[in-house]
């Protein structure tokens, strides 16, 4: 509120006006006021909705798109905002629901960049639901998105959860779980995993019982590991909420003086072996999970641009700007560049807005 009220009231920025006065002390100062702009969400309810919708529609009539006004519009709202144009321009333009946003956005678009404003114009369930689906679809599957994906899925609230469910049977008119066993009967021990954190029960606030996390050490997870019973260690992770989880890492590093991934690795493999390492990580350091995924995705020759859109997309009205910070300190290079620096055209642009 002070940096809103010094650019109002005297036309200047009051971070530009420390960085002349900077001593050990305003150092500090400036950083926090750094860090309280960097971390700010996207205002909700700044949008005069009746011209946004008309603009959108605007954009994809006639001849030709205008891809700028749909980027600026979509990527400069927050979500729930997005979610009233899209009701908006259901009710304004295709009252019979016949039609929606996005099916105007996927005629007058494509590729990458029709991709990218997807996620944009949906609820986050749904699209999560569909990205479960098409990790899913044909003759192969695509372990490593459907993992991804339900790391998204556990990492954001329990009600996203329920809705993936729910679209997904709505939308395909099965239930998620009965499509997992089909796809995976090659690994077991992997199919067990989705199934059961997708049952996943809604853990609350999640708070640790520090008596629960040794006894679920001396009783169960010293004893499953050294007899490699890995379904029922997938069991035990499943009925836990993901700060329990991260204080049993904790406490059997103290006893061990090994990480439990390490010693999932040595009893596991292959599928299995990521599912339960990325579960782990998400639970001990969900920004850290994000920014990893992020810098996977670049990494090497290619993008993987599935992955990249999937993460930044989601939490971009969340917890993006940690995940920048992290990457940097991960990486030693800012995230808005690398993605400069991978991607083209249009698709770039929203990522870009989003990342900014």
């Amino acid at each position: 509120a002070v940096v809103s009220t010094q650019s109002g009231h005297y036309g200047r920025d009051l971070r530009a006006a420390l960085m002349k006065l900077l001593t050990s002390v305003s150092v500090v100062i400036f950083l926090l006021i750094q860090d309280s702009n960097a971390s700010r969400s996207i205002e909700c309810g700044d949008m005069n909705l009746s011209s946004d919708v008309e603009q959108l529609h605007d954009a994809m009539s006639g001849w030709g798109t205008d891809e700028d006004t749909l980027i600026e519009i979509l990527t400069r709202r927050c979500y729930n905002d997005r979610l009233a144009i899209a009701r908006e321009y259901t009710r304004k333009y295709d009252p019979d629901e016949d039609n929606d946003l996005w099916d105007d956005i996927k005629k007058d678009t494509s590729g990458d960049f029709r991709a990218s404003l997807k996620p944009l114009v949906m609820p986050e369930a749904q699209f999560l639901a569909e990205e479960m689906y098409y990790a899913m679809k044909g003759m192969g599957t695509d372990e490593n998105s459907l993992i991804n994906t339900l790391m998204l899925i556990l990492g954001s609230e329990h009600a996203v959860l329920e809705g993936v469910k729910r679209y997904y049977r709505d939308m395909y008119d099965e239930e998620l779980v009965e499509r997992i066993p089909g796809d995976t009967n090659d690994e077991p021990t992997f199919r067990d995993f989705l199934i059961v954190m997708i049952n996943r029960p809604d853990f609350g606030k999640g708070d640790v019982n520090t008596s629960l996390v040794q006894e679920d050490y001396d009783e169960y997870l010293s004893e499953y590991i050294q007899n490699k019973k890995i379904n029922y260690i997938i069991g035990l992770l499943a009925a836990r909420s993901l700060p329990h989880i991260k204080a049993l890492r904790e406490f059997y590093y103290q006893k061990e003086k090994k990480e439990l991934e390490i010693a999932l690795a040595e009893i596991t493999g292959h599928h299995t072996e990521e599912a339960l390492t990325s579960f782990i990580t998400l639970a001990t350091d969900p920004i850290y999970y994000m920014a990893d995924e992020l810098r996977i995705s670049m990494e090497g020759s290619g993008t993987d641009e599935e992955l990249l859109l999937r993460v930044i997309c989601t939490r971009a009205d969340k917890d993006l700007a940690l995940i920048k910070d992290m990457y940097k300190d991960m990486t030693e290079r800012s995230l808005r560049d690398d993605v400069d620096d991978e991607t083209s055209g249009y698709f770039r642009k929203v990522l870009l807005n989003l990342i900014n």
